[in-house]
C-alpha cells in the first residue's frame, strides 16, 4: 500500500517545511499540495501559491514524490505550466507527478480576477499538442 499526505497551504511556511520533512523521513509515498487561488474556505482563507511551494518542498525532501493536486489548466499558458513542471522535476530529481485538472471552481476565479469565460476553455488548452513536448524538452 502506498500512502501520501496533503498539507494545507494556509499553514505557516515554517510549519509546512517541518511537516514535509517529517513526511519524507517517515517514508510517505508522496506529498501533495493543491494549486488553487484560495483554500477550501473560499477567498476568506489566505493560501500560498501552489507551484512555488512545490519547488520549495522539492528542495527539502529526498524520497517522496511531489504532486500538485491538481493544477487548473486555465490558470496560465500551457508553456508556462510545462516550464514550471520541468523546473520542479529537476529540483526533486525526477520525483514530480503532474496532475492537471479543469479549474472548474468558478467562485475561486473572482478574487484574482480570472475571467469566468475561461472556465469553458480547459479542453482546448489540454489538447494543445505542444504541452507534452515542451514539458520534456522536445518543443
Amino acid at each position: 500500500m502506498r500512502i501520501s499526505v496533503e498539507f494545507h497551504l494556509s499553514f505557516e511556511y515554517s510549519a509546512l517545511q517541518q511537516l514535509r520533512q517529517a513526511a519524507d523521513h517517515c517514508g510517505f509515498e508522496g506529498i501533495w499540495d493543491y494549486d488553487h487561488f484560495c483554500g477550501p474556505a473560499e477567498l476568506a482563507e489566505p493560501t500560498f501559491e501552489g507551484w512555488t511551494t512545490l519547488a520549495t518542498m522539492a528542495a527539502v525532501t529526498q524520497r517522496t514524490r511531489i504532486v500538485p493536486l491538481v493544477t487548473g489548466v486555465i490558470y496560465g499558458h500551457p508553456a508556462i505550466l510545462a516550464k514550471r513542471a520541468v523546473t520542479v522535476d529537476h529540483i526533486c530529481v525526477g520525483q514530480l507527478n503532474l496532475g492537471i485538472g479543469a479549474g472548474w471552481h468558478e467562485a475561486e476565479h473572482y478574487g484574482p480576477g480570472v475571467p469566468a469565460a475561461t472556465i469553458a476553455r480547459p479542453t482546448r488548452t489540454v489538447r494543445r499538442p505542444r504541452l507534452a513536448s515542451m514539458a520534456f524538452g522536445r518543443g
